[in-house]
Order: structure tokens, then sequence, then C-alpha cells
């Protein structure tokens, strides 16, 4: 249970990540394109859950594959080259790269060699997490997200948010 919350919580940053990305893109000089954002929106989750469930299915399949590399750090700089190419994907597929890592992550993660990958690209977890949403604050309009209907949007998904945690 505490996984599958846990799961769903990711699911929902990810979701909230993939609207501050459609809002910048979506923004123009008549306002926001609600339409364009709710596209986009669907579309991450119908990919993100696709994804998913085929990484979730061929988990064990990329785990032999990676064992064929002799050593830890080896097998998780490929690792790492994976979850790269389909970040790289996912951004050809218009979603937000973050995306894409994510999946890969998720799916490595129900493999044995999930704490092996983890030690070794510790430090550049490190590095990149705070780059990451560093460059993605620096994408957002802050003058369209004070605007009434994006508040007005950010108050009810915070509370399904909430709601769900808390579910």
């Amino acid at each position: 249970t505490t996984l599958a919350g846990a799961v769903i919580d990711d699911v929902l940053g990810i979701v909230v990540l993939t609207i501050v990305l459609a809002l910048t893109s979506a923004t123009g000089a008549t306002g926001i394109a609600w339409g364009q954002v709710w596209s986009i929106t669907g579309k991450a989750l119908g990919v993100w859950l696709t994804a998913a469930l085929v990484g979730l299915l061929l988990a064990r399949r990329i785990s032999d594959l990676l064992k064929r590399f002799r050593g830890r750090t080896a097998m998780s700089i490929m690792a790492l080259g994976l979850a790269l190419i389909v970040a790289g994907l996912f951004e050809n597929a218009g979603l937000a790269m973050m995306v894409g890592a994510y999946v890969m992550g998720l799916t490595l993660s129900h493999t044995e060699l999930a704490h092996a990958i983890r030690e070794k690209l510790e430090p550049l977890y490190t590095f990149l997490v705070p780059v990451f949403f560093g460059a993605l604050g620096m994408l957002v309009d802050w003058r369209v997200l004070v605007s009434a209907p994006v508040i007005g949007f950010a108050l009810i998904y915070t509370a399904l948010a909430v709601l769900a945690k808390v579910a």
C-alpha cells in the first residue's frame, strides 16, 4: 500500500510538471490555450501509463541485458544511457524528458540491480536534480501563474492531490 501510494504521488508530481510545461508552451497573446494544456496532460498520462506498463513487463529482460555488462559501474552507465534514450524518445513525442527518465527508473527499480545502480549513480543524481529544477523554474512565465484561472486550477489540483495522498 505504501509503495502504491508513493507511485501515485510520483505520478501526480509528473502530471503537475507536465501541466507546468504545457502552460509555458500554451501561453500566447490571447492567454492560456486550455485545450492544448488538457491535450498535453492527457497525452502525458496515456504515454506514461503505456510506457510504464511496457517497462514493468520488460524489466526482467532489461535487467538480463544490463547484467551482460560485467561490473557495477558499466552496468550503471548503461542503465543511465537507457534512461537518456527513453527521455529523448519522450521529448520527441512532445512530452517532458523527465517523464521518460522516470519510466526507465521505475522499470529498473523493480529489478535486483536497483541498489547497485542507485549506489553508482548517487553522485550524478545529487548534482543533476538541482540543475533540473533550476532549469524548469527558468522556463516558467510567472506572470501566467499568478492569473486567476491558474490559481483556481492549482487550488483544486492541490486539494485533489492531498485527498489522493490521504486515501
